[in-house]
């Protein structure tokens, strides 16, 4: 992931609509307020390959968890190009949350969105307020 800009805390989120791969929760596409909870969000960026992502699958859905107990919308972002990186594809983005994820994983292959955020590498987490602000930009 490149970036040109950064999303630091104080900035205002930027907004976006993805394709959710992770069907148990939420059809079709889902925009930045569709994620949101009555406390605000997580949001991330992750992908299938990564050993980071792979190693912090667990504590990942646990901060689901957390976030959920505390009225906080959650979503994973893939913005990995399927072509250079064929395990980040739709239908694996779609196995892979199909292996239990609870969380929406919205799929950006034109990394658009990544590059808005300034994300450059994964995991990459953005805490967003009820006023979509980004309150925190870092690690789990």
């Amino acid at each position: 992931m490149h970036s040109q800009q950064m999303v630091e805390p104080g900035s205002n989120a930027p907004g976006f609509e993805l394709p959710n791969a992770n069907r148990n929760s939420g059809e079709g596409t889902l925009s930045l307020q569709d994620v949101m909870g009555e406390n605000g969000a997580v949001i991330f960026f992750t992908c299938n390959h990564c050993p980071y992502v792979v190693g912090s699958e667990t504590r990942i859905e646990n901060a689901a968890e957390v976030a959920r107990k505390n009225d906080l919308g959650f979503a994973g972002i893939n913005s990995n190009d399927p072509v250079k990186y064929e395990s980040d594809s739709w239908d694996n983005m779609v196995k892979r949350a199909h292996k239990g994820m609870t969380y929406p994983y919205l799929h950006d292959p034109s990394q658009e969105v990544a590059i808005a955020y300034g994300a450059e590498r994964t995991p990459e987490f953005y805490l967003v307020n009820p006023d979509s602000v980004v309150v925190y930009r870092g690690r789990l």
